[in-house]
């Protein structure tokens, strides 16, 4: 039974250092400046809170050839706690382009989903060699 949660707990780990690999890969994406952005905010409810999630729609130019893209975040992203919270905000000015896809992009990464994802590979790996040696 052990050795079965060891090797969940290292194909859950194994997908979450993939992740962070590839967020880590992601801030070295090229940039290109977006050329039009509509900005709209959205209220939702999840049990008794209510949060606000940011959604975009833009329009970028890489490589001579114009994309469009409503990414905000990489991966995950996190809901804001008031509506002044979420316009408040920054807007980057730039989008984050990938170089091998460039319909691929993003604005920004949110840094909780970017370490949650190096601390779930680590914990889950640990906690794999500890239940293997059970």
């Amino acid at each position: 039974m052990f050795v079965a949660l060891a090797a969940f707990s290292g194909f859950v780990s194994s997908v979450s250092l993939a992740l962070f690999l590839i967020m880590l890969w992601a801030r070295r994406w090229p940039n290109a400046i977006m050329e039009e952005a509509d900005l709209s905010f959205s209220e939702v409810t999840m049990g008794r809170r209510k949060l606000w999630l940011i959604k975009v729609e833009y329009s970028y130019l890489y490589e001579g050839q114009k994309h469009y893209a409503r990414s905000f975040f990489l991966f995950g992203g996190r809901p804001f706690r008031s509506e002044e919270d979420a316009r408040e905000t920054e807007i980057p000015k730039y989008a984050y382009v990938c170089p091998v896809n460039p319909r691929i992009s993003y604005l920004r990464q949110d840094k909780r989903t970017f370490w949650t994802f190096l601390g779930a590979s680590f914990c889950g790996y640990i906690a794999a060699i500890f239940m293997l040696l059970a």
